[in-house]
């Protein structure tokens, strides 16, 4: 893992460096998280990121595609992804240097909503479990959308439509817990819950530990990665 993690600084750099999509993403999501944040907490005087989260995801599942699209596509069109996998580089450490980087990227993006989560301890007295692991469910959702974008983006070769399908995989992952609306009888209903993420946000906002909803987030991510590991090797 360690020409991963060579990897990932060498990519961590590219995506700052060569494109001003990533520093104006940031800034934009910065903005917005600080408008959300006194609109919900601050003017409310709620100490709770009820309100709050659910908009930070809608700007999470817009933000991380259009960034992430460029991952692979741009490797492409650089003819450096056939560079690095005729090197002594493995393809599965050529992966997860992106896979690291990237979700590096979502994690400084992210980084307001948990600085705004410190600061309720000290402006009021938060209920402390629901708080920490609603932050935990958004830290693990931001995780699974970069890893779900970033598969889109190697079966991708141009990042427009990289992240136009991301936008459309996201939309629709987000979609179903609607789904239970639709539906009557409760199997149906129970499996709805099951794949719906709301679902397991809104369990951990409750503050307490609910096995079930990490194991969501990592059997998804963990599925997710497999499968775009196993194209990577595939394609060598």
């Amino acid at each position: 893992m360690k020409m991963s993690w060579l990897l990932a600084k060498r990519d961590l750099n590219s995506i700052f460096m060569n494109s001003i999509i990533a520093p104006i993403i940031l800034f934009i999501f910065f903005e917005l998280s600080g408008f959300f944040f006194y609109i919900f907490l601050v003017s409310a005087q709620i100490a709770s990121l009820e309100g709050f989260i659910p908009n930070m995801i809608i700007i999470l599942a817009l933000s991380i595609p259009i960034v992430v699209a460029r991952a692979f596509p741009e490797e492409r069109k650089n003819n450096t992804l056939e560079l690095l996998y005729t090197s002594p580089v493995s393809d599965t450490e050529v992966y997860f240097g992106k896979f690291i980087a990237y979700n590096l990227f979502s994690l400084i993006m992210i980084s307001p909503v948990i600085i705004y989560t410190a600061v309720l301890f000290f402006v009021g007295k938060p209920e402390i479990l629901p708080l920490i692991f609603s932050l935990l469910g958004y830290i693990l959702l931001t995780v699974l959308f970069t890893t779900i974008s970033l598969l889109v983006s190697y079966v991708s070769n141009n990042q427009v439509v990289a992240a136009m399908v991301s936008w459309v995989v996201l939309l629709i992952i987000s979609l179903i817990d609607w789904l239970k609306n639709l539906v009557y009888k409760p199997f149906f209903k129970n499996l709805i819950s099951n794949l719906s993420y709301q679902e397991h946000l809104s369990n951990l906002s409750k503050g307490f530990l609910d096995l079930n909803a990490l194991l969501y987030f990592l059997v998804f991510i963990g599925l997710i990665i497999y499968v775009n590991v196993t194209l990577v090797e595939s394609k060598k």
